[in-house]
């Protein structure tokens, strides 16, 4: 029985044999040469102008790679689907697809790819730096290490890391680059909205910054009382009143500023506009009880955090502010209202803690798509309890902020802690201790998430029980004391801009 089997299917396979040796052996033959054919082809390099090997050459199922010569051949192509291209590239190459009848001509494929390593100039590994192109982007690994597809022809790269200077690279034919960037530490002071507005005064304020050998200032361009810069205007600021019309132009403040080689911070106030509430009720936030808009101790009303239009209002204003040329945006009162809370208030949506979390995290993460393929740093200020707590009901929270910014601003004012805190009888009187303690823990909590601690220090007098004078010790000592606890640099608060400083000795380390 199995032998009989054995004969069938042997029987079997050489009838087959026999036809496909009639086949190919003569009409067979034939048929193959009028319908399959063999095509070839040479691959160049756009940028180089040379042949391009290892490219992949695909036609349905049939593939083929280039050799040193940039050649291809495939074999079996059907002239019957003459409608179906082949399709080169890949890898490190735009994909092109080619009319098989145009494959004798030279194909000409386009580096879509730029990778390489990002160090400083000790040759160490730069983690999570951003690298930017056009709307691609891309984040170095932990060894440095990155690649960016999808770039266009003669791509202009961005290399932004927190605690570095920015680098702008034009790769030209280089696609594996070197990217050594300069460590950086911001030293700087905040500016009071309007005061850099006219030459006059723009030249006394760049001589204080000489003085004291700042290297970065901060800039309001929507101040908290929901003033804007006319250059960041909109059609709904115009209409709320809010536009400071007159001065200099901003643009031109910030080119001149950097040219004499100062990081440049636009300081962004968000959900606190009075203003913008005014004119758009809706979106502002309301007393539960009687439908009244709430209002703060500054008798200034706020813009309601979960309403998606407030958040594409704001993200207009910071895209107006890269495009000035600003080195980063901090964003200020990204946060729920704190003081004066007559009771519930009323949002467009029911208000929880992990809700006013979401409602950052949500607007963040759009600040991040829309602004950060721009090649901008991204900042947050956040109160100075939250370095040490994990939330205080106002929606800040250090972790969650690390996720998308790259420097975090706590406000560790000594004069806003209470008696008691870091077990210190009267915090203001302990500047050191109190700054130390409260970046150290700020450190702590972001370490590895890619944001660094750059806090805002008090350059104003106490104004509690004692009403202590902050001068140069007392501002030399919380600088001493972030340094200590790993802060990558600082900037001083004054709410009026007079900074009582003396001259040298330079400020920090």
């Amino acid at each position: 029985m199995n032998f009989r089997r054995r004969r069938r299917r042997s029987a079997g396979g050489v009838f087959i044999a026999v036809l496909l040796g009639v086949l190919l052996g003569g009409g067979g033959k034939l048929w193959f040469d009028r319908t399959l054919s063999t095509v070839s082809g040479t691959v160049v390099d756009a940028a180089t102008q040379q042949p391009l090997a290892n490219a992949e050459v695909r036609w349905q199922h049939l593939t083929a790679t280039t050799d040193s010569q940039g050649r291809f051949t495939l074999i079996g192509v059907d002239r019957e689907l003459a409608d179906v291209p082949l399709v080169l590239g890949g890898g490190d190459y735009e994909q092109r697809q080619v009319a098989v009848a145009d494959a004798s001509v030279p194909v000409v494929l386009q580096p879509d790819t730029v990778h390489g390593v990002i160090t400083d100039r000790e040759r160490r590994p730069i983690a999570r730096a951003r690298v930017t192109a056009g709307s691609a982007t891309a984040l170095a690994a932990e060894d440095g290490s990155f690649r960016i597809d999808g770039i266009a022809k003669n791509p202009a790269l961005r290399v932004v890391a927190p605690g570095y200077r920015t680098v702008n690279v034009q790769p030209g034919s280089r696609r594996q680059l070197q990217v050594t960037l300069e460590a950086f530490t911001p030293k700087g002071m905040w500016v009071p909205f309007g005061a850099l507005h006219t030459g006059e005064v723009r030249e006394g304020w760049l001589r204080h910054v000489d003085r004291l050998q700042l290297n970065t200032v901060v800039l309001d361009v929507v101040s908290d009382r929901g003033q804007v810069a006319p250059a960041v205007a909109t059609a709904l600021t115009r209409q709320a009143g809010s536009v400071l019309e007159g001065g200099d132009d901003l643009g031109a403040i910030v080119k001149e500023l950097r040219a004499r080689n100062i990081y440049v911070v636009a300081r962004l106030v968000v959900f606190k506009d009075s203003p913008v509430a005014a004119a758009k009720p809706e979106w502002s936030i309301r007393v539960a009880r009687n439908g009244a808009p709430y209002t703060d101790c500054e008798g200034q009303r706020w813009l309601d955090p979960f309403e998606p239009a407030v958040w594409e209002y704001k993200l207009q204003q910071a895209e107006r502010v890269v495009e000035l040329g600003f080195n980063e945006v901090q964003f200020d009162y990204l946060r729920f209202p704190s003081d004066c809370i007559p009771g519930p208030l009323a949002y467009s949506r029911p208000l929880t803690d992990e809700a006013k979390l979401e409602a950052v995290e949500a607007f963040l993460q759009r600040a991040v798509a829309r602004l950060r393929p721009k090649g901008v740093a991204l900042a947050a200020d956040v109160f100075g309890l939250v370095a040490t707590k994990d939330d205080i009901g106002i929606g800040q929270q250090l972790e969650s902020l690390g996720k998308y910014v790259d420097y975090v601003s706590p406000m560790v004012y000594p004069s806003t802690w209470g008696d008691g805190a870091f077990n210190l009888p009267y915090p203001p009187a302990e500047p050191y201790r109190v700054v130390r303690e409260s970046v150290r823990a700020a450190v702590d909590r972001l370490a590895g998430s890619g944001a660094v601690v750059r806090p805002w220090l008090q350059s104003f007098d106490d104004y509690r029980t004692r009403r202590l004078p902050y001068r140069h010790r007392q501002i030399a000592d919380q600088i001493r004391a972030a340094e200590e606890a790993g802060a990558t640099g600082w900037m001083l608060w004054d709410p009026f801009g007079r900074y009582p400083l003396e001259d040298p000795p330079q400020l920090g380390g």
